[in-house]
């Protein structure tokens, strides 16, 4: 909405660029995970539960393989619509149309209007601060949590391992959930730990790396947003 109102945009377009965003985002995440998963092997067997919870964290590699999947085609799906709009169009009616001709058309257009935030990525003066921006937001969110894992006593955790939690964490908190993602951001950082730790220390000097994990950022996001709010109160006066 935001977006819209200060960019003049339209609705569509708004979505277009926070979806192209979405799934740049999401692929760089579960590349991130996978990368991680590689160099540092998880226990062997994983565990089928967290603390009382019957969480089954051997599920989140096949989860990694299957998000980096999802991601990786709906960047080719935007992209075909981006570079060879008319191609991809046709291929979309054509083959939802065996459905539903009306669906088709309705698909089509709404990813063409997806593909409209791509515009950006031919122009290297926009797309090379932005793709530098999304690597430097991950990478201090792996040097953070590593030094965080560290000063809540996980000893030998490694950056290998923080990059695995934080993509499951990115992965956990990929759809909708409760304001905050409370419990589920909480969940998905115990599952990534789950990953390499032994269950007591998961649920003993894992839950102090939750906790800060969760307050930091929070304090960090609302906080930054009572900074902002007064300006941007002004600028709609």
């Amino acid at each position: 909405a935001l977006a819209r109102r200060e960019g003049k945009l339209s609705l569509w377009q708004g979505f277009g660029m926070v979806g192209a965003e979405r799934v740049i985002d999401g692929f760089v995440s579960s590349a991130l995970l996978l990368t991680a998963l590689v160099l540092a092997r998880p226990r062997t067997p994983l565990p089928d539960h967290i603390g009382a919870l019957p969480v089954p964290v051997a599920l989140v590699p096949r989860l990694a393989y299957g998000m980096l999947a999802v991601f990786g085609a709906a960047f080719v799906a935007i992209a075909l619509f981006y570079g060879w709009r008319g191609l991809a169009r046709r291929l979309t009616e054509r083959s939802l149309g065996l459905v539903s001709r009306r669906l088709g058309i309705w698909v089509a257009d709404r990813v063409e209007h997806v593909a409209e935030g791509l515009r950006f990525l031919p122009r290297w003066r926009y797309a090379f601060p932005f793709l530098a921006a999304t690597l430097a937001f991950w990478a201090l969110n792996v040097l953070s949590l590593w030094i965080l894992m560290l000063g809540c006593g996980l000893d030998g955790a490694n950056l290998a391992q923080a990059s695995a939690v934080i993509g499951v964490l990115a992965l956990g908190t990929l759809l909708p959930g409760a304001p905050g993602f409370f419990g589920t951001f909480q969940l998905s950082v115990y599952a990534g730990l789950a990953m390499y730790f032994a269950p007591e220390t998961v649920v003993g000097p894992g839950a102090a790396v939750v906790f800060w994990m969760y307050t930091v950022q929070l304090v960090l996001v609302v906080g930054g947003g009572l900074i902002a709010l007064p300006g941007s109160l002004r600028h709609q006066r």
